[in-house]
């Protein structure tokens, strides 16, 4: 990815695309291996980042494993938002 098509994309899409750039060059070169799903053991396994500031640190899981980890992750998001604006809300009353 370069050019327009890089420029347009915001700080956290750069950053996902350099960690997944640099992790595909590591696994090509043979200084990271891929490894199996950590929750159920399947392959083939996806890289997922918890740090995109980290590249070569992830956790493999398997495609099921990597959607079910997003899912809940986005659900604990909303949660924390929806708590954080309950309690703005709450303070925010005379």
């Amino acid at each position: 990815m370069g050019g327009a098509a890089y420029a347009s994309l915001t700080p956290e899409q750069k950053a996902r695309a350099i960690a997944r750039g640099k992790l595909n060059l590591a696994v090509y070169h043979g200084r990271v291996k891929r490894q199996s799903c950590e929750v159920c053991g399947a392959t083939p396994a996806e890289a997922h980042h918890d740090d995109y500031g980290k590249p070569l640190e992830v956790r493999w899981l398997c495609p099921t494993h990597h959607r079910d980890h997003h899912q809940k992750g986005a659900a604990h998001e909303q949660d924390q938002a929806i708590r954080g604006r309950a309690g703005a809300a709450v303070l925010d009353r005379p």
